[in-house]
C-alpha cells in the first residue's frame, strides 16, 4: 500500500492523467461517449483505496480538499462561456451566478 502522502498525490495524479490519455484514444470513443472521463476520474481512486491500494486517509487528500478542489472549481467557473449560458436560457443564467456564487463563497 502507498503511505507517503507525495506518493498517494502522484498515483492519484497518474491515475488520472491514464484516464484522460485513454478518453483521447479514438478506439475508445464509444466508451467514453457512454462514459465520462469525469466519472471514472471519480470511481477510480475510490476503486483503488478499496482494493487496499490506497489508504482511506491521507494527508494528501486533506490538501486536495483545502486546496486543489476549490482552485478547481474555481477555474471551472471562470472558464465557462457565458454566451452559451446566456443562450440556454435567462433561467440558466440566474443558476449559474448563484452556483458560482457558492462556490466561491465555500473556497473562501
Amino acid at each position: 500500500m502507498i503511505e507517503h502522502p507525495v506518493a498517494v498525490f502522484a498515483a492519484l495524479a497518474a491515475a488520472c492523467a491514464l484516464i484522460f490519455l485513454l478518453a483521447a484514444a479514438p478506439r475508445l470513443q464509444p466508451l467514453f461517449r457512454y462514459l465520462p472521463a469525469v466519472i471514472l476520474v471519480v470511481f477510480l481512486p475510490a476503486g483503488l483505496s478499496a482494493a487496499g491500494l490506497l489508504p482511506r486517509d491521507s494527508a494528501a487528500y486533506d490538501a486536495l480538499r483545502d486546496y486543489g478542489l476549490p482552485l478547481g472549481l474555481l477555474l471551472m467557473v471562470t472558464t465557462t462561456d457565458l454566451r452559451s449560458v446566456r443562450r440556454v436560457g435567462p433561467l440558466a443564467l440566474l443558476m449559474f451566478l448563484f452556483g458560482s456564487t457558492g462556490v466561491l463563497v465555500g473556497a473562501i
